[in-house]
Parts: structure tokens; sequence; C-alpha cells
């Protein structure tokens, strides 16, 4: 036993130590099959939703793809912010609608970010989405950028992924809800 805790010190939770986290891995692996395990709705003949056109699982793989191939981009963080983005798209809008991607993008992200993070005010994740989407389009299209600070890109690839992990968990808790905004 370790001589600290031996002599009444008292241990914070860590997930480098198993025993912290194992519940919540087990509860979330179970969620995670049980989502995985649904098939995508594709009947003949009749026109599908936009959320339904792949299975929860082919979704998960995708996603996964994206974000491998961001990760493979760690000295590039303009193209990881574009990648990133193109998650939170595929996810959450839809091309033919009456609003703009960029609208799209807001609202359902950062209302899937708040039912995540009840303590992040939803307009300040609303601000910050459409800060990023803003900067995604620089990028995109090859804008020049005055006064470019490459650690505020960073700062909104950091915020990104975690706004990813709480999209990706709100759709793994409630799979109906985040179809739901994809395809309205």
């Amino acid at each position: 036993m370790n001589f600290l805790l031996k002599h009444g010190a008292k241990r914070k939770p860590s997930w480098t130590y198993w025993l912290d986290g194992k519940d919540k891995i087990i509860s979330s692996a179970k969620d995670l099959y049980s989502l995985c395990s649904l098939p995508a709705l594709r009947m003949q003949n009749v026109k599908i939703a936009a959320s339904q056109k792949q299975s929860p699982s082919e979704k998960l793989s995708h996603i996964g793809n994206y974000l491998r191939m961001a990760y493979s981009h760690l000295s590039d963080p303009e193209l990881m912010l574009i990648l990133l983005v193109g998650i939170l798209e595929y996810l959450l809008t839809r091309a033919a609608s009456e609003e703009s991607i960029t609208k799209q993008f807001i609202l359902k992200g950062s209302s899937l970010v708040h039912t995540q993070n009840a303590s992040t005010p939803i307009s300040d994740v609303g601000k910050r989405l459409e800060l990023i989407y803003d900067k995604r389009s620089d990028f995109a299209h090859v804008n020049y950028l005055i006064n470019y600070e490459p650690k505020e890109t960073v700062d909104n690839v950091l915020i990104l992924l975690q706004y990813i992990k709480d999209i990706i968990n709100s759709y793994i808790k409630d799979r109906s809800l985040v179809d739901f905004l994809k395809d309205n």
C-alpha cells in the first residue's frame, strides 16, 4: 500500500487508476454497444431522413476516421479545425434546408453541448461555435486573416474537441434527439 494512504492521506479519484473509472467505463461500453447494434433505416421506395442513411455504428466509424485524420495533422491546427468542424456538420446539419448551415451548426451544436454541460451558458457556447465556424470558413476558403493568432486556433481546436465529445455523448445517450435535430 502507498505510504501516504497508509498514514491517512486522502487519495483523489483519478482516471489513471482502474477502479476509479471502471463503473463509468462499463456503463459507457454498455450504452455504446446497445447503440451500435441498432440498424440504419433503409426501406425500399421510401425517402430516408438524412439522419437514417447510416447506422449508428457506421456514423461512429466515420467520425472516428475524421478524428484520426485530424489527429494526424497536429502540426496544422487550421486543418484540424476544418476536419473537426466537418464532424459536427456531419452529425448536425443538412444541406437541403431553409436555414443556413452556419445557423444550424450554432443552434444545434450549442443545444447539445449545453445538455451535457448545463453549467456553461448556452449563449457562450453559441458565440464560440459562431467564431469557430467563421474561422473554419476563412481557412477553407483561403481568406486572408488580419492579426492572425495561431494560439487562438489551437484554443478553438481544444474547445471543439470537448464539444465533439459532448455531442457524441449526447448521441450515445439519446440518439433520437440528435437525429431529430439533424433532420429538422
